[in-house]
């Protein structure tokens, strides 16, 4: 069964009510962007989502090409951010075009889209995808999840806004969050439901590293966006293109 993500009233709530994640973190990737790259330089986003963070990118002066699986979530991003470029793809077989930095909020690369032994193999592959596409001097950032010992293993949540409101039932086994998300949205005087699950893999920095070494890069990793701090488990991964 081919997986979902973000169908079209998921992605509208994702974009009404859960964007501040990406608007608080532009500050720090474009700060990083403006060492390492001029205006004009071409930007590749990976999980772009809705746009919150490509239309910075786009007002930074930058050429921007958004991807993300969810079409629903493409269409939002055009509206906001219309002179960017935008493509429904996933990573698990997204091959960059040739770019000075990619960048990719919101751990993008822990959404499963086969076990977890795939998807492990998956982000290697692409992190030699991405080394070959960057030049020598270009940056890959990007946040994700790690293994946290400390993390519920159960845990539900909810949030409301004045036509949505979302409930999440997530439970977590073997390095595996799994979130049931049930999506509530109020159109034209209609109540609509959709459910989606969610599938996250847990990846670990020594992991990373060494793929990352592997395709050309050298790694820093962060707790955060500069001086907004990720809650334990939540890391951000810093990457220079080293060589061919």
């Amino acid at each position: 069964m081919k997986r979902m993500f973000y169908t079209e009233d998921l992605a509208y709530i994702h974009d009404a009510g859960f964007l501040d994640f990406a608007r608080r973190a532009a500050p720090h990737v474009l700060k990083r962007l403006h060492r390492r790259c001029e205006p004009g330089a071409r930007i590749l986003e990976i999980g772009c989502g809705s746009g919150g963070l490509t239309r910075a990118l786009v007002k930074a002066g930058y050429r921007v090409l958004g991807v993300d699986i969810s079409s629903a979530m493409i269409r939002l991003a055009r509206r906001k951010a219309p002179k960017a470029k935008f493509r429904v793809a996933s990573w698990y077989t997204f091959t960059p075009p040739p770019c000075d930095a990619i960048v990719g909020t919101g751990h993008c690369l822990n959404y499963m889209a086969a076990d977890r032994k795939r998807h492990v193999r998956a982000v290697t592959a692409f992190l030699k995808r991405a080394g070959a596409a960057l030049r020598p001097g270009g940056m890959l950032l990007f946040d994700f999840l790690e293994p946290w010992p400390d993390r519920p293993r159960l845990r539900t949540y909810h949030a409301c806004g004045s036509d949505w409101a979302v409930l999440v039932k997530a439970s977590e086994k073997r390095r595996v969050i799994t979130r049931q998300i049930t999506a509530i949205r109020f159109v034209a005087g209609r109540c609509r439901c959709s459910q989606e699950i969610h599938r996250h893999c847990h990846l670990r920095r020594r992991q990373l590293e060494k793929a990352l070494r592997a395709a050309g890069f050298i790694v820093t990793f962060h707790d955060g966006y500069g001086g907004m701090h990720l809650p334990p488990g939540h890391a951000v991964a810093e990457a220079l293109k080293i060589f061919h």
